[in-house]
């Protein structure tokens, strides 16, 4: 700005030599030459004027110069600096006599600027005086004029310019800019009275439209703090407006109260640059602040803090502080730590991460692919257009069936990996903590999850992270896996890690191991199960997981009529499973000391029938192993035979519990008995 006010002073010097001459009756072609000679001492640089020279007296003083150009610096690409079609000056007569100077009109029209940085950061608007000659150092200077001009005034009228072109080019970067259309009106009183600018613009074949007001002119040239406000609008993508402190120092450009109104998030990032790549996973942006800082930093290129923010993107709503920073190079960063009015719907928002429509070429069926699971490829490539922290304070969050109390949540995005971390947080019945961790690189895409609940019930949990319903209880469990895949068939497929549960007071539903040990004195060898399932006081198990399949060694389950034990495994891309259990009937059970240790265990004493549970989830079948029940009493008949004395003695006690075999073991009277009933003999 003031480079340019440089330009306007000496065009103004001109304009009254060429007036004064004007009066003497000089011819105004003779002036050129000298008017030409005098800019070049004062800039450095050429006046070119190739248009006519119109000089009016009465009732203003006023000068026409039509088509003048000014040459631009040597090693620049583009031949002139400044060209414009004709400038228009009126001064008006009567306050010169007063030491006053009021600019009645001051209009551009159709001036076309090139500004450019070269590749070693020199900037083509540094004007440097001409060489003096020899003779002309020998001269002494003159002071007198420069006190002259001190003692007028000077005021504004009417300042325009009226389609003009502003191109910038950043050698060193390869960066160009364009602003073309501009249509500018300028109103000031004084150099010390409150001026306005309203204007026009195109930038990227879009229209900008500005408005600003500042309290004092005189700071607003000279780079000094002013109050001020602005508002400007670009259809459809921003509108925007701010009033408060501008230009406190060279590092804060701003500080004021705002309001936005950001209708395309993305179409905006790609008017600015249509090299930015990647989708922001949101619409729209609205935000009110009562702080708004501007600024940069050494190694910031741009930075903005935002306090007292309202702010609002799509349908997600917040309050709290956001901070932005962009630094050369990489992508925006954006801190916040914003409080949610109501509970966050956690697959909504990850869906926003998740948009992409293509889908994975369909592959051939095979026993290592997930069968069931869906092969959409997830674009999650947005986790690479932004870095942040966000810190949320919430109502509760939702996940599918689970729904948390209020807490606190940790959103960090940094290269491509989004982490997820809940400190332990209340249920609606227990509490959960959970850990996530997403890093976005293409078929590469590996997902962390580390869950952790206490006094929980376990079907939601179920539920929620592996769809399986088949498990009610209360307890403690754990989830620590680890996956990678763009598609959810290959996430499940490449799952590795742990899992175990501890659950009292619930039922495995679909497995009813007391119908099970029904079913052997039935003869039954291979059936479907049914929508019962078997009551427990304690679950136990523990998995190792590998490739998406979770092995078990020490299934137990202990409930009020049945005691089993077992292990076998979950085939998660397979939506299946096989485990071999044993269940015994409870009929009676004691403690039993070892006579060595002194080691006391729990013994049971009952029927107890090896079964294989195998199948898809939806459609388990059960086959007894009556084989194994065989070798074991070849290899100790009496137990059996005592298993039908305790058998005998508690029909009577449990006659309503046991009556699907009360008939049956009744008419048994010897161990051979019971083996030909096995045996189907």
């Amino acid at each position: 700005m003031k480079k340019f006010l440089i330009f306007l002073v000496v065009f103004l010097a001109l304009i009254g030599g060429g007036l004064f001459a004007a009066v003497k009756m000089v011819p105004l072609e003779a002036l050129k030459p000298k008017i030409q000679e005098t800019f070049h001492a004062a800039t450095g640089r050429d006046l070119i004027i190739t248009g006519g020279m119109r000089v009016t007296i009465w009732p203003d003083i006023g000068v026409k110069i039509g088509r003048v150009a000014i040459s631009n610096a040597a090693w620049g690409k583009a031949e002139q600096m400044v060209s414009l079609d004709e400038m228009d000056v009126a001064l008006k007569l009567m306050p010169l006599f007063e030491k006053r100077v009021e600019i009645d009109r001051f209009v551009l029209r159709a001036p076309r600027i090139y500004l450019e940085t070269s590749k070693n950061g020199q900037n083509n608007w540094d004007i440097t005086p001409a060489e003096k000659t020899a003779e002309e150092q020998d001269k002494p200077q003159k002071t007198e004029s420069a006190a002259a001009v001190q003692d007028f005034s000077l005021s504004f009228g009417a300042l325009k310019i009226v389609d003009g072109v502003v191109h910038f080019e950043d050698h060193g970067k390869a960066e160009k800019y364009a602003f073309d259309s501009i249509n500018v009106t300028v109103a000031a009183g004084n150099m010390d009275a409150p001026v306005a600018v309203e204007g026009q613009m195109q930038y990227r074949a879009r229209q900008l439209n500005f408005n600003f007001q500042a309290d004092k002119l005189s700071a607003v040239i000279a780079g000094k703090p002013f109050a001020g406000k602005a508002v400007f609008d670009v259809a459809p993508f921003i509108k925007t407006s701010l009033e408060g402190k501008f230009l406190q120092s060279a590092d804060n450009y701003l500080t004021a109260a705002t309001e936005t109104q950001i209708g395309d998030i993305n179409g905006l990032l790609k008017w600015l640059s249509p090299t930015h790549s990647g989708e922001i996973p949101f619409t729209s942006l609205g935000f009110s602040t009562g702080k708004l800082q501007l600024g940069k930093a050494p190694d910031v290129v741009f930075g903005a803090r935002l306090e007292n923010v309202a702010l609002k993107l799509d349908d997600f709503e917040m309050k709290g502080a956001v901070s932005f920073r962009q630094k050369a190079g990489a992508p925006p960063h954006i801190d916040a730590d914003v409080a949610l009015p109501v509970p966050l719907d956690v697959p909504a928002l990850m869906a926003r991460f998740a948009g992409g429509e293509d889908a994975a070429e369909e592959q051939p069926a095979e026993k290592t692919q997930a069968a069931g699971w869906s092969r959409d490829v997830m674009d999650l490539s947005a986790l690479h257009s932004l870095n942040g922290t966000f810190v949320l304070s919430h109502q509760g969050l939702i996940y599918k069936n689970l729904k948390s109390g209020a807490g606190k949540v940790t959103l960090t995005l940094a290269g491509g990996k989004l982490v997820f971390d809940m400190p332990e947080t209340g249920l609606d019945k227990g509490t959960l903590s959970a850990h996530a961790a997403l890093t976005e690189a293409g078929a590469g895409t590996m997902l962390q999850i580390d869950l952790q609940s206490k006094d929980m019930p376990v079907q939601p949990l179920l539920i929620a992270f592996a769809d399986i319903d088949k498990l009610t209880g209360a307890g403690t469990a754990y989830f620590n896996g680890t996956a990678k895949g763009n598609t959810q068939a290959a996430l499940v497929s490449s799952l590795g890690g742990k899992a175990g549960f501890h659950l009292r007071d619930g039922m495995l539903h679909g497995v009813n191991f007391v119908d099970i040990t029904k079913m052997v004195q039935k003869k039954l060898s291979n059936v479907g199960l049914g929508d019962g399932g078997t009551e427990f006081a304690n679950f136990d198990a523990t998995f190792a997981i590998q490739n998406g399949v979770m092995k078990n060694e020490d299934f137990y389950l202990r409930g009020p009529l049945v005691e089993a034990k077992g292990k076998g495994q979950v085939d998660l891309p397979q939506q299946a499973m096989t485990f071999r259990i044993t269940p015994q009937m409870i009929l009676k059970q004691a403690m039993q000391e070892n006579a060595e240790t002194g080691e006391k265990t729990l013994k049971t004493t009952g029927i107890a029938v090896p079964v294989d549970i195998y199948g898809p989830w939806t459609a388990l079948k059960i086959k007894p192993d009556y084989a194994a029940v065989i070798q074991d009493a070849l290899r100790d008949p009496e137990k059996i035979e005592e298993n039908v004395k305790v058998i005998k003695e508690e029909v009577e006690k449990n006659l309503e519990n046991l009556k699907g075999i009360e008939k049956e073991l009744k008419n048994i009277e010897k161990p051979e008995d019971l083996l030909r009933g096995l045996l189907g003999q």
